[in-house]
């Protein structure tokens, strides 16, 4: 009887010791789902107020460019880069130094280096095949795109015009902005799976919203060849107009900046200014 009453008393014992840490990991597993997992599925979208998106040629080239980097940091607002030079010329950006020297600290050339197709926040121009047609109509537009889905913005709303493109180029800028002809189907569109939206799905790929998503981001055309944005002052001064847009939810429509503009903001010395 002794005997038995021993065996009974090891396998309480252990039955207890199995039970307490299985309690624990019980309890660890809802702790991290509560915290850290919580975080991490979290979309980046919630965390940032905006995204502040780069041209290379003539826009992070230009040497006020650094300020307007900096101006986007300390709003909080993430940074991302859509260029329409190839794959090679856009990573050269990269190699040579440049992107530091504009102010995106290491994380985001880590990310841009690991995410090289297109997946993450820096974007080039896609060459070779298979591409659309639309992919062909759409390169600043598809490349904006890709940032709003890799910061979790939801595809075809009106929350990625928190999204502004800051070029030198006019047409690039009425790719991807609306402007007050612009008139969007009211009808209930067509969605994937995962959410993204498709106005005809037959004639749409899976890469591509089309057309409801290609004008619905918010963008600054900042003159011609530097010719603004080679000072920090007025560099500094535009990207905070439009992140002011944002923040106070005031996007406007496709509107570029003038010289009265810009001798404004210089009789007044500060980048409080708006577009007249």
């Amino acid at each position: 009887m002794q005997f038995f009453a021993t065996i009974r008393l090891i396998f309480n014992t252990l039955f207890e010791n199995i039970a307490v840490k299985l309690l624990f990991i019980l309890l660890g597993v809802l702790w991290f789902f509560a915290t850290i997992g919580h975080i991490h599925a979290s979309s980046r979208s919630d965390q940032l107020p905006g995204v502040c998106v780069f041209d290379i040629d003539f826009t992070l080239q230009c040497d006020g460019a650094r300020a307007a980097v900096q101006a986007c940091k300390d709003a909080g607002f993430g940074l991302a880069v859509n260029t329409s030079r190839d794959k090679t010329l856009a990573y050269e950006f990269i190699y040579n130094g440049n992107l530091a020297a504009k102010g995106f600290d290491q994380d985001f050339i880590d990310i841009a280096l690991k995410l090289s197709n297109n997946e993450g926040p820096f974007q080039y121009k896609r060459s070779g095949r298979p591409r659309t047609p639309e992919e062909d109509r759409q390169t600043k537009s598809f490349a904006m795109r890709n940032i709003a889905k890799y910061y979790g913005f939801k595809l075809d709303d009106i929350n990625s015009r928190k999204l502004i493109l800051f070029d030198d180029m006019k047409h690039n800028i009425a790719e991807i902005k609306p402007n007050r002809f612009d008139k969007y189907y009211k009808s209930r569109c067509h969605t994937q799976p995962n959410g993204e939206c498709y106005f005809d799905p037959k004639s749409s790929p899976a890469q591509v919203s089309f057309p409801r998503n290609w004008k619905i981001y918010s963008g600054l055309w900042i003159g011609n060849f530097c010719n603004y944005w080679y000072s920090s002052y007025y560099a500094a001064v535009d990207a905070q107009v439009m992140i002011d847009q944002v923040l106070n939810n005031q996007v406007n429509d496709i509107d570029y900046p003038t010289d009265d503009y810009h001798e404004h903001c210089d009789e007044h010395d500060s980048c409080e200014c708006s577009y007249h």
